[in-house]
């Protein structure tokens, strides 16, 4: 079985050795890996059984670390920063150049959020970059929202687990949003309704 903790330091150190952790988040319990090194990414992809053409999101601990991955961000997303941050919001920006592929949409973007939960901003911060926040699922399956049933689907395949005692999950995925011609656009339907999103940027659709 995995190791099973509390201490984020110990997680930060299991990324750092290039290892996977799981910990949760404001939706679902994430697994987490340094997006910057192609192993553990190729490994997450293995795990999770997610075809390599779909780029995984990723975590930051604030807004000035976001910059570590994305060139701007679109005027439009400013106010929904401001609104919907920390919390169950990604946002699609222009990535940079030197973001691995295996992150980095084919159209040059990446997809990020700022979560509510302590566990993932306190570890991007720890580590100094942001993570990847993909679901701990299978591909196709539900996501596991307590550090026992992350340890029944991957056993020994994640490295570290971080257990939340007082977790409660909002228990519906982040709702995903860009932008195209300065207007906004779902990608994904999730905990935050895109009517509620759209409504103080009516300009904007």
């Amino acid at each position: 079985m995995p190791a099973i903790g509390d201490s984020l330091a110990a997680a930060a150190a299991v990324l750092a050795a290039g290892g996977v952790v799981a910990l949760p988040t404001e939706t679902s319990y994430g697994l987490a890996v340094d997006p910057g090194k192609e192993a553990p990414l190729r490994r997450l992809y293995a795990l999770k059984k997610r075809p390599p053409n779909k780029p995984l999101s990723l975590v930051a601990a604030d807004t000035n670390q976001l910059y570590q991955v994305i060139t701007t961000i679109p005027p439009c997303y400013e106010p929904l920063m401001e609104r919907f941050w920390p919390g169950p919001l990604t946002l699609i920006f222009p990535a940079r150049a030197d973001i691995h592929p295996l992150v980095r949409a084919a159209d040059g973007t990446v997809a990020v959020r700022i979560s509510s939960h302590p566990a993932p901003t306190t570890l991007s911060s720890l580590y100094g970059s942001p993570l990847t926040a993909t679901s701990a699922n299978l591909a196709g399956e539900p996501p596991r929202f307590s550090a026992h049933k992350v340890a029944e689907l991957f056993g020994d395949e994640v490295d570290y687990i971080f257990d939340a005692a007082t977790y409660t999950p909002i228990a519906q995925s982040s709702t995903i949003v860009g932008v195209k011609n300065g207007e906004l656009v779902l990608h994904r339907g999730g905990a935050i309704d895109f009517t509620d999103i759209c409504l103080p940027n009516a300009g904007f659709m």
